[in-house]
């Protein structure tokens, strides 16, 4: 997210996180573009995460105390000790992982006590945003006790499809390019149909 207007729009749908990029490579890359004091008037109902790329634990927490974030998400080849630097500044920690059919889930455990929440990824030449989606079923051989959003290319048509994926500890969504009418701007009736579709019991 970027745009103000498109953001005070957004947080009226009741989502739970809304993610912030903080990678200047980006083309939603927003740290130059939205002040820190507009990120004040984000609703406390919804949490501001900060999407960063490899950049120092330091570098990090200055900005998301400048910007008012209360998690980051770590998409690149960030270590264990980077995370719990993070962490331990009281911020929750995301920690991305790209993945294809041959991804060895073993490399998440040194991860796992240094973290609040797994993202789960398409891997990609770039650090996220590719549109593509990976075959969820390779996520059941996941079986460490860590909770995971789901990312990648979910669409408005993959609604059924995310109910019927069932993992013991898949707990939320991460969406972005399929809702986007341009980078950083969100189709606000587009998600708004696909939250109240997620929500719904079948």
């Amino acid at each position: 997210m970027r745009d103000p207007e498109n953001i005070s729009a957004i947080t009226m749908l009741g989502m739970d996180y809304m993610g912030f990029i903080f990678y200047p490579k980006s083309p939603r890359y927003m740290a130059e573009i939205l002040p820190p004091s507009f990120m004040e008037l984000v609703p406390d109902y919804v949490k501001k995460v900060g999407v960063f790329v490899n950049e120092s634990a330091d570098n990090m927490i200055a900005l998301a105390k400048k910007f008012h974030l209360q998690a980051l998400q770590l998409h690149g080849s960030e270590t264990p000790e980077t995370c719990a630097q993070v962490k331990a500044a009281g911020f929750e920690v995301f920690k991305a992982f790209p993945v294809d059919e041959d991804f060895d889930f073993t490399a998440t455990k040194p991860y796992l006590e240094v973290t609040d929440y797994f993202l789960f990824d398409t891997l990609s030449v770039n650090y996220g945003g590719s549109g593509e989606q990976f075959d969820w079923e390779v996520l059941y051989k996941f079986t460490y006790d860590k909770p995971f959003f789901l990312s990648g290319g979910i669409g408005p048509e993959d609604c059924n499809s995310l109910k019927r994926f069932l993992h013991p500890k898949y707990v939320g969504i991460d969406v972005n390019s399929k809702f986007e009418t341009e980078p950083g701007i969100k189709d606000v009736t587009e998600l708004s149909m696909f939250l109240f579709q997620i929500k719904q019991d079948d």
